[in-house]
C-alpha cells in the first residue's frame, strides 16, 4: 500500500529545493590561450590521499592524478594496458607479473620504475597508513621488482577480482618518497602523481586545479589519445547548493557535471547546447546501513524499517524517475544477481511494518513514537548534506510507523570520519560504489571491514564472511556467482542493510565547450582519465 502523506511530504521537500531555472548564458572568461575545462562537485574530501579513504570525492580526482598498472573499460569488465604493456597470470592464480612501458614518469619528471610501483603498494599496505581500502588487495603477500621494468605480485589465495582491482584509482601509483616527506600533509598539500593530470593547487571546500602532465605519453586501452591531454587545466569547483550547480551549467560557468540534481535533468535534455551520456555499467547503491552492536538495531526493527520506506516514491519524486528502486544490495544489471532476493526483501507496506513492531513489543506511545521497556524507538542516523532532502523524506516515512529517527547531518568529510571512527550512532545514510559483485560483497559485508554491519561485532558475521571468502577464492565463474547469490539471500534475510535506490550516473556537458567525453562508472568518477577531452575549435 502507498502512503499519500509520504508522497505529499516528499513533494513539499522537493518544492523547497531545486526550482526550474531559466537563465541567459553568459560567456565565461578563460585565461589567455589556455584550454580549460570547469567541472563542479558538491562536496570535497579532507584529503585526496588515495590510500587512506574510500569516497567519491577522492576517487574521481585520484583517477586523474595517478595512473594504474591496468585500465578498465566502462563495462567494468574489460581490462587493458595502462602503465603495464603486458602481464601474465600463473595457472594457480597466485602470481601476477607485469612488464612496464617505456619512459614512464611522475608529474615532476622523475622516472617511474618497478621499484616505484613496489614502494607505492608497500606504502598502501603499511599499518601506519591506516588504509581502509586494502580489501581491494585480497590476500596479497609480496610485491617485488624483478628488474626496472618488471614487477611481480604474489597472493596467498586466488582472487576473482585482483586484476580488476588494480585498475582502481586507489591502486594508482604515487610517489612514495614524496608521501613519506609530506607525512599527514600528503594529499592535502600535494600529490606527485603518475596520471594524465598534475596537482597545481587546492583550496579545500573551494576548488582543486589540475594541469596536464606533459610527460604522460603512454596512453591506455580506453582512449584514442596517447597523451598528453589536449586541455591545459582541469578545475573542480565545490558547489554544495543544488540550484548553484544548475545555474552554473546554464550560464556557462561550468562546462560539465555529473552532480546535477536529477530533478533538473529535463532542463538539459531539452536544451540543444547540452549532451547527456552515461556509462554502460554503474554500481552505485544508496542505502541505510545499520550497526548491529546497537540495541535499537534488533532484527525486528531492521525488518520493519525495510517495509516502511517507499522506494518507488523516492525514485519518482526525489530522483525524477531516474534510478531504480532497490530490491537488493546488488544491481540486477550485474553478473551474479540473485532474483530470489526480490521475494525476500520487504516491499513497501507500513501496516506490515507496524505489525512487526507490535509483535516485537514496541508499543505506540501517545506522542506517536514507539516504546519498549522504557526505551523510545529513536535511533540516531548520520548523513551528509547532499543527502539531506532524501534523509528527511525517509525520516518522515519512518515516523509514520512510530520510529523517531534523529538525524545528524554534516558536511561529507565530517560524516565520513564519524561513520568510520565513532560508535555513538545506530545507522547511517550512505552509498556503496562497486565495480563488480565480488567487490560489493567483500568490501561491504566481510566482517571487520569499516562499512560492514559487522564492523563492531565480526563474530556475528562469521558465517556470511566465510561464504564470501569462499566465493572470492573460487575461480570457476558459475560456482563463484552461485556462492555470491547465496550471500545476497543471507543479507536480505537478515535485513543487514536497507537498500534504497540504484543510482544512475548522468554526465551532462556543454557540447559547444568540450568534446571527447567518455562517461565512465568506475567509483562514480564520471570522466575516469579524461585523456580524450578537448575544446572545440
Amino acid at each position: 500500500m502507498r502512503s499519500a502523506n509520504g508522497r505529499k511530504f516528499l513533494t513539499a521537500l522537493l518544492t523547497c529545493g531545486v526550482a526550474a531555472l531559466s537563465i541567459v548564458p553568459t560567456a565565461s572568461v578563460a585565461l589567455a590561450q589556455e584550454k580549460v575545462v570547469r567541472m563542479q562537485k558538491y562536496a570535497d574530501a579532507r584529503s585526496l590521499d588515495p590510500h587512506k579513504l574510500m569516497t567519491r570525492s577522492i576517487s574521481e580526482l585520484a583517477a586523474l592524478l595517478t595512473d594504474t598498472l591496468v585500465s578498465i573499460e566502462d563495462d567494468l569488465k574489460t581490462v587493458g594496458h595502462a602503465l603495464a604493456k603486458e602481464w601474465t597470470v600463473s595457472e594457480d592464480g597466485l602470481t601476477y607479473t607485469f612488464t612496464l612501458k617505456d619512459n614512464l614518469r611522475f608529474c615532476d619528471g622523475k622516472a617511474l620504475t618497478a621499484k616505484s610501483v613496489v614502494a607505492s603498494f608497500d606504502r598502501w599496505r603499511a599499518p601506519e597508513t591506516q588504509s581502509i581500502n586494502t580489501v581491494l588487495l585480497g590476500s596479497l603477500e609480496t610485491v617485488t621488482a624483478l628488474d626496472d621494468k618488471t614487477v611481480q605480485f604474489k597472493l596467498a589465495t586466488a582472487s576473482d577480482q585482483f586484476l580488476v582491482n588494480l585498475a582502481s584509482p586507489y591502486a594508482g601509483i604515487i610517489d612514495a618518497e614524496e608521501a613519506a616527506a609530506l607525512g599527514d600533509d600528503f594529499g592535502i598539500k600535494h600529490i606527485n602523481g603518475s596520471g594524465p593530470y598534475c596537482w597545481e593547487s587546492r583550496r579545500p571546500r573551494e576548488i582543486t586545479v589540475l594541469t596536464k602532465n606533459p610527460h604522460f605519453t603512454w596512453g591506455n586501452a580506453v582512449y584514442e589519445n596517447p597523451g598528453p591531454p589536449a586541455i591545459d587545466r582541469f578545475e573542480f569547483v565545490i558547489m554544495p547548493e543544488d540550484n548553484a550547480r544548475v545555474a552554473a551549467m546554464l550560464t556557462g560557468e561550468s562546462d560539465a557535471s555529473y552532480y546535477l540534481p536529477l530533478t533538473s535533468i529535463a532542463q538539459f535534455a531539452n536544451n540543444p547546447d547540452f549532451e547527456i551520456v552515461e556509462p554502460r555499467a554503474f554500481g552505485y547503491l544508496a542505502f541505510i546501513g545499520t550497526k548491529l552492536n546497537r540495541p535499537l538495531m534488533e532484527p525486528a526493527v531492521r525488518k520493519a524499517m525495510n517495509y516502511a520506506i517507499d522506494r518507488e516514491a523516492l525514485v519518482e519524486v526525489m530522483y525524477a524517475g531516474y534510478g531504480k528502486p532497490a530490491a537488493s544490495v546488488l544491481s540486477p544489471t550485474f553478473e551474479g544477481y540473485n532474483a530470489k532476493v526480490e521475494q525476500i526483501e520487504p516491499t513497501y507496506d507500513p501496516d506490515e511494518a507496524g505489525r512487526i513492531l507490535d509483535e516485537a513489543g514496541w508499543v505506540m506511545g501517545s506522542d506517536g513514537v514507539r516504546v519498549k521497556d522504557g526505551v523510545r524507538l529513536a535511533p540516531k542516523m548520520i548523513g551528509h548534506n547532499p543527502w539531506r532532502a532524501r534523509l528527511e523524506a525517509i525520516q518522515g516515512m519512518l515516523r509514520e510507523v512510530g520510529i523517531d529517527v534523529q538525524l545528524d547531518i554534516t558536511d561529507s568529510p565530517i560524516a565520513t570520519s564519524r561513520i568510520l571512527t565513532q560508535s555513538d550512532y545506530d545507522m547511517y545514510g550512505w552509498y556503496a560504489s562497486y565495480t563488480n559483485t565480488g567487490e560489493l560483497m567483500q568490501k561491504y559485508f566481510s566482517p571487520g571491514e569499516p562499512y560492514s554491519p559487522f564492523s563492531a561485532v565480526p563474530e556475528q558475521g562469521a558465517e556470511l564472511g566465510a561464504l564470501i571468502s569462499e566465493a572470492a577464492q573460487t575461480l570457476d565463474t558459475a560456482k563463484r556467482m552461485e556462492l555470491y547469490g547465496q550471500a545476497q539471500v543471507k543479507i536480505a534475510e537478515q535485513n543487514l542493510w536497507i537498500p534504497l535506490v540504484h543510482d544512475p550516473l548522468l554526465v551532462v556537458y556543454n557540447k559547444k565547450k568540450i568534446t571527447g567525453v567518455k562517461p565512465h562508472g568506475l567509483y562514480a568518477g564520471g570522466f575516469y582519465k579524461g585523456i580524450d577531452l578537448a575544446i572545440p575549435e
